[in-house]
């Protein structure tokens, strides 16, 4: 599918303005009034988790397909607005269409970061649980959008549970980024009255300066703005100041003095992924068809490592090239290789 533009862009984002009532969304959605309230009033969700990177587990709250449809166009809108009403710090959860000169992505986001002399990283804890209905509320009724108080309340019913935002509804990350624009002002105020620099890609703040001092003090003064004035928790081990000698990480980019680079980990962990990939499909292979949904999902995770890198290195980069080969070369299979025998021709299957 192409990416819109920016005119495509604006006509969604002028429809999700004219909406004002109950009965707008719902033709918007195009649902009726009542399927709308239904699914609003009984939201259907599967729990379960998913390993992360370091070990631990990720929650997913997975809405049901009908409730999931609904998220998923209204968010279609919420994007095409924010990207007309998003934050001047904001760099994650940004859609970016095909005629934007200057997109905001992972890798942008780490390049306003090059050349700086002290850095402070910042991790929200939990941040969509954090981001309440309340707070979802209030910034529907806010500029731009200014639902009434029916609309509004029946958006906050529809796009959280428990009381906030889920982790794993389609809406969630565009919700979070208009509740938190308030915020997003008055950390990007404060730090310019530091002759600092403020950033966020999703949970991750980032703060440096080229020019003016940081301290560890300063790590400590911002944490307790965050919590005590804008009322969000910061994770507790994810907070870290940088003097002007240490290695300078963001969203695992290294930010260098002269531009962003892939950490040295990834290349490892990519190398060791694509030699367990070219083992996986060979026994799939021999196994025909009979294992393949976890296979997908591994090729998918590959998938997006690589493109992560690509988009870092650039596509034309012969260490990009080199890995894109490596990858080609684990998911291709020669039938020949293998011989005459399946191995379900042995009794190991029995």
């Amino acid at each position: 599918m192409s990416k819109q533009n920016t005119i495509q862009l604006r006509l969604a984002a002028d429809a999700l303005l004219a909406v004002r009532r109950t009965a707008d969304l719902a033709r918007l959605l195009t649902l009726t009034p009542q399927r709308l309230a239904a699914l609003a009033a009984q939201p259907q969700y599967s729990v379960f988790t998913v390993p992360k990177r370091d070990g631990s587990q990720r929650l997913i709250e997975d809405p049901d397909a009908a409730l999931k449809a609904a998220q998923r166009r209204l968010n279609d809108f919420l994007q095409a607005l924010y990207y007309f009403e998003r934050s001047e710090a904001a760099y994650g959860f940004v859609t970016n269409p095909a005629d934007d000169p200057a997109p905001r992505h992972i890798v942008t986001h780490a390049e306003r970061h090059v050349g700086c002399r002290f850095l402070l990283n910042i991790d929200l804890d939990n941040f969509f649980h954090q981001v309440t209905e309340a707070r979802v509320r209030a910034a529907l009724q806010s500029a731009p959008l200014q639902l009434d108080d029916e609309c509004a309340g029946l958006v906050g019913q529809l796009c959280t549970w428990k009381g906030r935002l889920p982790m794993g509804a389609p809406s969630s990350p565009a919700l979070s980024n208009f509740a938190f624009r308030d915020a997003d002002k008055a950390l990007t105020f404060r730090a310019r009255e530091r002759g600092w620099l403020y950033t966020r890609y999703a949970d991750d703040l980032s703060f440096s300066t080229q020019s003016a001092t940081m301290t560890p003090a300063d790590l400590d003064a911002t944490v307790a703005f965050l919590e005590k004035d804008l009322g969000y928790a910061v994770h507790p081990r994810k907070r870290r100041f940088c003097a002007e000698n240490d290695l300078k990480t963001i969203t695992r980019l290294v930010v260098t003095g002269s531009g962003v680079e892939l950490p040295g980990d990834f290349y490892a962990e990519l190398d060791e992924t694509l030699r367990d990939l070219g083992s996986a499909c060979r026994v799939q292979h021999k196994m025909g068809s009979r294992y393949t949904g976890w296979l997908s999902d591994y090729e998918q995770r590959i998938q997006g490592m690589l493109g992560f890198a690509g988009h870092v290195l650039g596509e034309t980069d012969d260490q990009y090239l080199e890995l894109l080969a490596r990858y080609q070369e684990a998911t291709t299979q020669q039938p020949e290789d293998f011989g005459l025998y399946s191995w379900l021709d042995f009794p190991y299957f029995q």
